[in-house]
């Protein structure tokens, strides 16, 4: 049974760190596309 409370801690925290990772990539893009916006005007 620990073994299974410590895969189950470390997926919580590899999920957490996935779902920040993609918020990030997210906010990335979107700044990216404002900057060829400002590059084309």
């Amino acid at each position: 049974m620990a073994e299974l409370m410590v895969i189950a801690f470390f997926s919580k925290k590899y999920f957490s760190v996935l779902s920040a990772a993609a918020v990030v990539s997210k906010h990335i893009k979107k700044s990216q596309l404002v900057d060829m916006r400002s590059l084309q005007y």
